[in-house]
């Protein structure tokens, strides 16, 4: 893992060449990116879906899908976004404050949540002001107030939770009956009793599962040109053998196989986006044919509790990236760019 920024490095001029070199490299691949996505979608018919990857920590991962979907936009497309996090995160996270700090408020905003289809402009905007600021990163925070303050719809469609924390081994919500048909549907017998790790050879499978069914079910409400499902790097492709701490993840049971699956008439491009850590010795073998090179983008990886460094460096970083008035909205908004206006 890429050490973070420290306050000192910003204060030398060779640190700020550094963020204008990365930040110009950064904008000339998204570039690239949205020229290869377009050129794959021609003379396809519905809506197409384009799979990127991400090493989780990366800053620079997250921002260039940020880039992608909006210079797919700024071509006048309609875009969509589909994120790896489980589709019951706002709901888990309600529960979680109602039973600390029970209120009418709590209460009330859960059930309109249960009521509401995910489709619906209140659904997403509960999602969004108690979801989106749970990440544990700034860039996670910024990418999706950007998208929302662009109209582009964002969806959590990973499997359900059982529960959320800082650690991310938790197991999945077998009784949730969105991830009860979608596995019935793909012919899997499950026992709502079951434990599950997420991330586990079965579960990040059945995660991959939902992932594929929910995003193309937000693709046909959204009524999108071009859908963004994004997740990990071994959800995308999959892993080699051995690689991911000793754990098979076949390429058969990816995010792109599982939709080449379900769409034949090859509606879709994988992008694998990778680092130095999780570099091409980590793709299987037997990809199919619409994967496209891996994009190799490697920046400062941010934890959690370095959150003051990570705003150091989006704040470095944006105004190079970004058209005056989308860089203003965001350091406007840095600290907490959703919960002052979703509700």
């Amino acid at each position: 893992m890429t050490q973070s920024l420290s306050k000192e490095a910003f204060l030398n001029p060779a640190t700020g060449a550094y963020i204008a070199a990365v930040a110009r490299a950064l904008s000339q691949q998204a570039e690239f990116c949205v020229d290869g996505i377009e050129s794959c979608a021609k003379g396809s018919s519905g809506p197409f879906f384009a799979v990127m990857g991400e090493v989780h920590d990366q800053s620079l991962h997250g921002l260039f899908h940020l880039l992608v979907g909006l210079g797919l936009q700024d071509r006048g497309y309609k875009v969509a976004i589909g994120l790896e996090r489980p589709h019951n995160n706002a709901k888990v996270i309600l529960d979680s404050v109602a039973q600390q700090a029970p209120s009418d408020l709590w209460d009330s905003l859960r059930q309109r949540l249960d009521t509401t289809r995910r489709d619906d402009g209140l659904h997403h905007r509960i999602v969004q002001s108690f979801s989106l600021t749970q990440y544990n990163n700034q860039q996670g925070k910024v990418t999706c107030g950007l998208w929302q303050e662009a109209g582009i719809p964002v969806a959590f469609n990973d499997a359900a939770c059982s529960s959320i924390g800082e650690d991310v081994a938790y197991d999945l919500d077998m009784t949730d009956p969105v991830t009860q048909r979608v596995l019935s549907d793909a012919g899997i017998t499950i026992s709502p009793d079951e434990v599950i790790p997420a991330r586990s050879p079965k579960g990040i499978y059945y995660r991959n599962l939902v992932m594929t069914a929910l995003a193309q079910e937000h693709a046909l409400e959204t009524g999108t040109d071009f859908y963004i499902q994004i997740g990990g790097a071994a959800h995308v492709t999959g892993t080699k053998d051995n690689f991911l701490a000793n754990q098979i993840l076949p390429y058969r049971e990816s995010l792109v196989a599982l939709l080449e699956e379900k769409l034949p008439d090859n509606r879709l491009v994988g992008i694998p986006v990778l680092s130095k850590s999780f570099n091409e010795s980590a793709l299987p073998h037997d990809m199919g044919p619409n994967i496209a090179p891996p994009t190799i983008l490697e920046g400062p990886g941010f934890h959690a509790s370095h959150q003051e460094e990570e705003l150091l460096w989006l704040n470095e970083i944006l105004p190079k990236i970004l058209s005056a008035n989308r860089a203003a909205f965001v350091l406007d908004n840095a600290k907490g760019p959703l919960a002052p206006q979703c509700l």
